[in-house]
């Protein structure tokens, strides 16, 4: 097959704009908190299903409490220190809420609509993109994490964790990348709990 450029018409892109209070496309309305970034409802239009339904986000929340129902979030888990922690994941001596960042609507074009949110956890840097395509019933959460944080045998081991807990039927199913394979699991979000 053969393929080629051909001029094409329309408006160009819409420059990048704050963060609406919703995006919708053909298959979906989505409401991300504009601080945070975090994914408040999630609707399958073509259902009319809510598969994440915003919950109270209170001072209480945000402190960090065993488990959270917020999706989008991500948080650091402190293991407490023991001397085989690079093999052994240990007792939790804590949980960090990584609410603070800059959230930005990097892009509005034709295709989808890209969001962007920068985060730092202590010396490292999250840089989170959120594509919301128009025309098709996906939506890709693409993570760059820059990491330098250290534990020790002495010292608490940091665990970056990204949680999502949608509202899913009990036939859905969850595959997750892994080293040399793919687990399969429900998506009931307590992989991490």
């Amino acid at each position: 097959r053969h393929y080629r450029l051909v001029p094409g018409g329309g408006d160009p892109p819409a420059p990048p704009q704050d963060i609406p209070a919703f995006l919708e496309t053909d298959y979906f309305t989505l409401r991300f908190h504009p601080q945070y970034g975090i994914l408040e409802q999630l609707t399958d239009k073509r259902t009319g299903t809510t598969v994440i339904n915003g919950r109270d986000f209170t001072a209480e929340a945000r402190s960090g409490y065993t488990y959270n129902y917020d999706n989008n979030l991500f948080s650091l888990d402190y293991e407490k220190p023991h001397p085989r922690s690079a093999w052994i994941i240990g007792p939790i001596a804590r949980r960090e809420n990584l609410l603070e960042g800059e959230i930005r609507h990097v892009s509005s074009g034709t295709v989808a609509q890209v969001l962007e949110i920068r985060r730092r956890a202590g010396v490292s840097s999250i840089v989170q993109r959120i594509y919301v395509y128009r025309h098709l019933p996906r939506l890709d959460f693409h993570q760059q994490v820059d990491w330098h944080e250290q534990g020790g045998p002495t010292r608490e081991a940091p665990m970056l964790l990204l949680h999502f807990r949608p509202e899913l039927e009990h036939t859905a199913s969850a595959r997750f990348e892994i080293p040399f394979g793919v687990q399969k699991q429900p998506p009931d979000g307590l992989a991490h709990a």
